[in-house]
């Protein structure tokens, strides 16, 4: 049997209060016995005792958890920004090395190696002389299909057919597009360093503050933890307050609720604000490196199909991107001819910046597992003062089962009884009332009724 102060159940046995008593809330004769002579009140104060000891270990536990674990969290905090760092840091380097494969490629394209035209020989190696008419080979047809493949047949006699561009535009166009990459490759180099160097401030930055950051008292979270904690102590040893409990309990969740988490902010704001904020700074630039590569695969792509096809409508998209100088404007020597900005296909330049976006969120400190835990802690203790709360609002009834097993269990003490073994069983029921009973005459008084009007007459 679960034991209630008996000074609250003087209190609440007294209390015209109706509602409903949950299942199980007594366990023996006599606690459901109290409950049905109470009216269910019985259980009702065992359940806010219960949710008042649940809601005390919540906070030990989290005071004891926020002591033990400060350094933790700063730990937590500074591990974030170097994850964030070093995320960011992939992304700058792939970038780059996008950007130089690309720049290679475009002057591979731009500039092929020359074919070598051999003179013609015999077989066995000697020369073709003047006026000797060689043997003609054959191709095998697989050499034929390869060579179709890499130069298509363009018939400009057949109507509708793709029109063929003109060599000299082919690599005039192709010379233009690879000065346009090599001169985004070697500007890239300021923006990466600018990001590398912010990288490494951002590094400097978590390992300066984190001694600061774990020198911050705790005290301002842990001291209204403390006070609740003695609150609900307080409440439990006088259980006679449990339906009308003090409005500092309430003060101090709300205390709890505000510092709590202020503090913990505070603790990773001064691990990761600065660093973070270094970051920030050469977010636009990193998001511009990225964009950089992705133009350059763009624009080696677009070199690629015109140098295999030779087609008009090729060389106009690849002049789009690059197009030619102003009549009577040269460009300077070994200098890229000025292009306007290639457009990058939108869900390109989103996914560049869902990927910067990403590798910050390591650095959030709300995201940090020992700040959710801890902020988690803080509003279950909030939800279990309102579960309290509702439950001393809340209406009580017995339950006809609980009644149905009281009355039960009293007939069977009765069964086969005569007058006089009727007479001594009541008057030891009265006496076991009075020892358990004792310090709560009120409830003791509802008992003894309740056994007098359900047991057979003498």
């Amino acid at each position: 049997m679960r034991r209630i102060t008996m000074s609250a159940l003087a209190l609440l046995g007294s209390l015209a209060v109706t509602g409903v008593a949950r299942a199980g809330c007594c366990d023996d004769f006599w606690s459901c016995a109290a409950a049905v002579a109470t009216g269910g009140v019985t259980c009702q104060i065992q359940s806010i005792i219960d949710s008042v000891n649940a809601m005390k270990q919540l906070v030990e536990t989290m005071g004891n958890t926020l002591r033990n674990q400060a350094n933790n969290i700063t730990a937590q905090a500074s591990k974030a920004v170097g994850d964030a760092t070093n995320e960011l840091k992939q992304l700058r380097m792939q970038a780059m090395t996008d950007l130089q494969n690309h720049a290679a490629k475009a002057h591979e394209i731009a500039n092929p190696p020359k074919t070598i035209v051999m003179a013609p020989t015999l077989a066995g190696g000697a020369a073709l002389q003047k006026g000797v008419i060689a043997k003609p080979v054959t191709a095998s047809p697989a050499a034929v299909a390869g060579a179709l493949q890499q130069a298509p047949i363009v018939n400009a006699n057949v109507p509708g057919a793709p029109k063929a561009a003109d060599a000299q535009a082919i690599k005039d166009s192709l010379t233009r597009a690879d000065a346009f990459m090599q001169d985004l490759r070697s500007k890239a180099n300021a923006p990466a360093n600018q990001v590398a160097q912010a990288e490494a401030a951002a590094v400097t930055a978590a390992l300066r503050h984190l001694q600061t950051a774990q020198q911050i008292s705790l005290d301002l979270a842990i001291t209204p933890l403390n006070l609740l904690r003695d609150s609900l102590i307080d409440l439990l040893t006088h259980p006679e307050r449990l339906f009308d409990p003090t409005a500092q309990i309430t003060a101090d969740v709300q205390r709890i609720t505000a510092q709590v988490p202020a503090m913990l902010d505070r603790i990773t704001n001064e691990v990761s604000q600065e660093a973070i904020g270094d970051l920030n700074q050469v977010k636009g630039t990193l998001q511009q490196l990225q964009d950089s590569a992705a133009t350059a695969q763009a624009l080696v792509d677009t070199m690629q199909k015109v140098a295999n096809s030779k087609l008009q409508s090729d060389l106009d998209a690849l002049d789009r991107l690059v197009p030619k100088p102003a009549p009577g404007v040269a460009p300077p020597s070994g200098m890229a001819i000025a292009s306007t900005a290639i457009l990058l296909p939108p869900a390109v330049a989103a996914n560049n910046r869902q990927l910067v976006a990403v590798a910050f969120t390591h650095a959030d400190p709300a995201k940090l597992p020992l700040v959710i835990q801890q902020r988690a802690a803080v509003a279950d203790i909030a939800a279990k003062w309102q579960t309290v709360q509702a439950l001393v609002k809340t209406p009580v009834k017995i339950e006809p089962a609980t009644v149905q097993k009281v009355d039960h269990d009293l007939g069977q003490m009765y069964a086969g009884k005569s007058k006089a073994d009727i007479t001594k069983r009541k008057n030891e029921l009265r006496e076991e009332a009075k020892k358990r009973f004792a310090s709560d005459p009120k409830t003791l008084e509802k008992v003894v009724q309740y056994i007098e009007t359900h047991s057979p007459r003498d």
